[in-house]
C-alpha cells in the first residue's frame, strides 16, 4: 500500500462516517485491518533486513587454479554465498517498493 492508496483510504472512512453510510465499527474494522496489515508487512522487513545475509567478496575465479579441486570448491561456497545475498538484496527492494510508505 503506497501513500496515494493510504489517503484514499482514509478519506473514504472519513466520508463514510460522516456522510453515515457505514456503520462506524464496520469502518473502524476496515481501516485497523488495513493498517495491521501494512504494520505487519513492515515489521517482516525489518526482520528480513536484521537476518539477512553480510555481503560477500568474491574475488575473479582464478584460471590458473581451475585443476585445485578445493579452490574451485570454496570459490563456488562463496559464489553460492553471494548470490544468497543478492536474492535477499532483490527481495527487500521488492518489498519495500510494494509495500512501505
Amino acid at each position: 500500500m503506497d501513500k496515494d492508496e493510504l489517503r484514499e483510504l482514509i478519506e473514504e472512512c472519513c466520508d463514510d462516517i460522516f456522510y453515515r453510510r457505514e456503520p462506524l465499527a464496520n469502518v473502524k474494522s476496515r481501516l485497523s485491518y488495513t493498517l495491521e496489515e501494512q504494520l505487519h508487512t513492515e515489521d517482516i522487513i525489518k526482520r528480513i533486513e536484521k537476518y539477512a545475509p553480510s555481503p560477500v567478496e568474491l574475488p575473479e575465479f582464478d584460471l590458473t587454479k581451475k585443476e585445485d579441486h578445493v579452490y574451485c570448491v570454496e570459490w563456488g561456497m562463496k559464489k553460492a554465498e553471494r548470490n544468497k545475498f543478492e536474492v535477499y538484496q532483490k527481495m527487500l527492494k521488492e518489498l519495500k517498493d510494494k509495500y512501505v510508505l
